[in-house]
């Protein structure tokens, strides 16, 4: 569906969940959890795919998909796609379905669907290889599955090694016959013969198409997300210098900070606060590391090395 946001400003992630997608016969489906990364200054209007969700996990995969058309493509356009593209999403599609598919998934959680995904971008933003290349593909997804099967954090139910090697294998065939069914080379339109095609593959593959995922919010088992410091801002005013972060987390009045630098002779104030300053700063070489914890103990660690007035390090767009 189409939707509009006003005045939506800053470090955020657009997410769906609960949504739906038509199958080859034109029947409504259950549609996996996506995300996708903000959009940049002047974008007036952007796109949630499989594709954007690796991307949101692993900003750096942009670079290496453009050399097959555009990341924020519609995947569904009646005008068509990069089949290099398509296969990709089809397979994160598909992963999905492994984990998260049948009468007795693994994953049940809007939390844990997204971070199978998260896997998956991992394993392709690491491979050196082309991604157009069926073999890497299946080579790709098959590490990030056993990656997925072994997390405690994604399954948090143990699996039998005669499960994994099962899904694995049938995770194997899913993206063998989709590189089949959708030619790399080829601009592709998601028409009701690709979907079938694919539909067929993941059947023959032993993997349910119908994701089922339980959102709970609230309570002992409400959603919580891995605080992400997306960016340290250092800025110099006569000789203080103010150190001021952009983080992400899915409460983040329980988050607690913890400045340090290099430096000796300086000391950081309020260095558990949020925004810290560092005063008699004389811009010689510094560098600042920040630390967050949240509540459930989860955290993150970022560094900034002084450069030029103002400093920005960014490690998250």
């Amino acid at each position: 569906g189409d939707f509009q946001l006003s005045g939506a400003t800053g470090n955020f992630l657009l997410a769906t969940s609960g949504g739906k997608k038509l199958d080859s016969q034109g029947n409504e489906v259950d549609a996996a959890p996506m995300l996708a990364p903000a959009p940049i200054a002047g974008q007036t209007s952007t796109n949630i795919t499989p594709i954007t969700t690796l991307v949101a996990f692993k900003p750096t995969l942009k670079e290496k998909l453009a050399q097959y058309g555009d990341w924020n493509a519609d995947i569904a356009s009646s005008t068509g796609v990069n089949g290099n593209l398509l296969r990709i999403a089809k397979i994160a599609e598909s992963l999905s379905s492994a984990v998260s598919g049948g009468t007795s998934p693994l994953v049940t959680d809007f939390e844990g669907n997204l971070k199978s995904l998260g896997q998956l971008a991992n394993q392709l933003n690491s491979t050196s290889e082309d991604l157009s290349d069926p073999t890497v593909l299946k080579s790709v997804s098959s590490t990030a599955l056993s990656a997925i099967l072994n997390d405690p954090e994604i399954v948090q139910t143990t699996v039998s090694a005669d499960k994994k090697a099962s899904l694995i294998s049938s995770m194997e065939q899913a993206v063998e016959g989709i590189a089949q069914a959708i030619p790399a080379d080829q601009i592709v339109v998601e028409d009701s013969e690709t979907l079938a095609a694919v539909e067929t593959v993941l059947e023959q593959a032993n993997i349910d198409q119908t994701i089922q995922i339980k959102v709970t919010l609230g309570g002992s088992s409400s959603l919580q997300w891995a605080p992400v410091i997306r960016q340290i801002r250092m800025e110099l005013s006569g000789s203080e210098l103010t150190l001021t972060p952009s983080v992400d987390d899915d409460d983040t009045t329980t988050l607690t900070y913890a400045w340090t630098m290099t430096s000796g002779s300086l000391s950081i104030s309020s260095p558990q606060q949020f925004k810290a300053s560092i005063s008699g700063f004389d811009e010689s070489e510094i560098t600042v590391s920040l630390g967050i914890t949240d509540s459930s103990g989860s955290s993150d660690t970022a560094s900034c090395t002084w450069q030029t007035n103002p400093t920005t390090c960014t490690f998250v767009e």
